[in-house]
């Protein structure tokens, strides 16, 4: 209830201020208790607080961001250094190098050649196991495609194009197929050597032509 008084305004027990026209009106607080519209010296203490915790909170942002990064590197090199089998194909006994492909549980090659002495093209397909190992064949397989090819044979790793072996049907060599274990980067660097080798080769020879 107002108690109105004439020149001034009353408290009510409600807490409110009513004026001389007996219409309540109630101030708006800030957070502490204030009249909004002032900012008293707890006001800006509190802001400057809130402004501190948002630089610490940057700051733990950042020291996050470089942990997470030095993780992702760390995992990224032990999965370099995983030791996973590769298949190894080449020439026996000459030793020269076909192809060599990393081996999954659902890797697979065929080979496909026409017997000499003619009738239909045969089509072999190999898979591996869980530890790459050649089904059939084992830990290692020297077939003798190229030996009982009417024409040179063909290698189709997975769904990839095929390769002639014109050099092994040349030369009347079989096919060694061969598992090894070695890390995953071995194998980029290992293409690498041979690309830079096999270019170093071609400038060698260029001159020599000249």
């Amino acid at each position: 209830m107002a108690y109105l008084m004439s020149g001034g305004l009353l408290r009510s027990p409600e807490g409110r201020r009513y004026e001389k026209s007996g219409h309540p009106r109630r101030f708006r607080t800030s957070s502490l208790g204030t009249q909004s519209g002032r900012q008293t010296g707890g006001d800006r203490s509190v802001a400057s607080h809130g402004t501190h915790e948002e630089r610490i909170s940057d700051g733990e942002l950042e020291r996050r961001a470089r942990r997470w990064d030095v993780i992702v590197t760390g995992v990224l090199a032990l999965f370099l250094l995983i030791p996973i089998p590769f298949a190894q194909f080449c020439g026996w006994p000459g030793g020269e190098p076909v192809l060599e492909r990393p081996v999954l549980p659902w890797s697979s090659f065929r080979l496909c050649y026409v017997p000499a002495g003619g009738g239909r093209p045969v089509e072999e397909v190999y898979r591996f196991t869980w530890d790459g190992k050649l089904v059939p064949g084992g830990e290692e397989l020297r077939h003798p495609a190229a030996l009982e090819s009417l024409d040179a044979p063909l290698l189709a790793w997975q769904r990839q194009p095929e390769l002639e072996l014109r050099s092994l049907h040349r030369n009347g060599e079989f096919l060694l197929v061969r598992t090894r274990w070695r890390p995953v980067a071995a194998w980029p660097l290992g293409m690498l050597l041979a690309s830079w080798k096999d270019h170093g080769a071609g400038v060698h020879g260029g001159g020599a032509g000249r």
